[in-house]
């Protein structure tokens, strides 16, 4: 009994993937991925806006976040080959959206760059995160940057598809264990917007 020819081919492109090397797709290509990756590390720069002062920071992880970016080799002097931007100011928990509206108003008129693409390729800090508010400025800020958080985020003001969160700090200060004793194992348990830090028990 012949298979009509349309089952045959069905057949034929279901099991093709099996045949497929795995190197023919760029994110399964481990030669692609490094060539890329060596590429961006060459090429990708993030211009730091310039400040008089250095930000005070809410948190430690925050402090340690923006000491370490700005002693990176992708950070750049020219802003018109930059790829991301940082805001460098301490967008605190107590800071009123009137007064975020207004950070974002400075740099809206002062550089060309946010109005380019609506503040889409700028970053900024923002421990507890930044509030919601009916202000243009403030609008962009929340619903086109990626705002970088301390964990454990404020439920409603992380965005998931573009926000990152920061994890915290470990505590380099905790007692080691004697050399020859066995190793314990941790559990680490983290109340959601209960803690600021996560708690390891033994």
């Amino acid at each position: 009994m012949a298979f009509p020819p349309f089952f045959l081919c069905f057949f034929i492109l279901s099991f093709l993937p099996f045949f497929t090397p795995l190197s023919s797709s760029p994110y399964l290509s481990p030669a692609i991925l490094t060539q890329n990756y060596q590429k961006m590390v060459k090429s990708f720069r993030i211009y730091n806006y310039r400040t008089l002062e250095t930000p005070s920071f809410e948190s430690k992880v925050e402090s340690v976040f923006h000491s370490s970016l700005v002693r990176i080799n992708f950070i750049t002097q020219n802003p018109d080959e930059a790829h991301l931007f940082f805001i460098p100011f301490a967008f605190r928990s107590d800071l009123s959206t009137r007064s975020v509206a207004h950070v974002v108003g400075d740099y809206r008129t002062g550089f060309v760059y946010w109005n380019q693409t609506l503040g889409a390729d700028h970053f900024f800090l923002s421990c507890s995160g930044v509030g919601h508010g009916s202000d243009r400025n403030v609008v962009e800020l929340k619903k086109n940057s990626v705002q970088v958080m301390s964990f454990p985020t404020t439920p409603g003001l992380f965005i998931p598809h573009k926000d990152v969160s920061l994890l915290p700090l470990a505590n380099v200060h905790a007692p080691a264990h004697a050399s020859g004793t066995k190793s314990l194992g941790h559990l680490g348990y983290v109340r959601y917007n209960w803690v600021k830090e996560s708690s390891l028990l033994e």
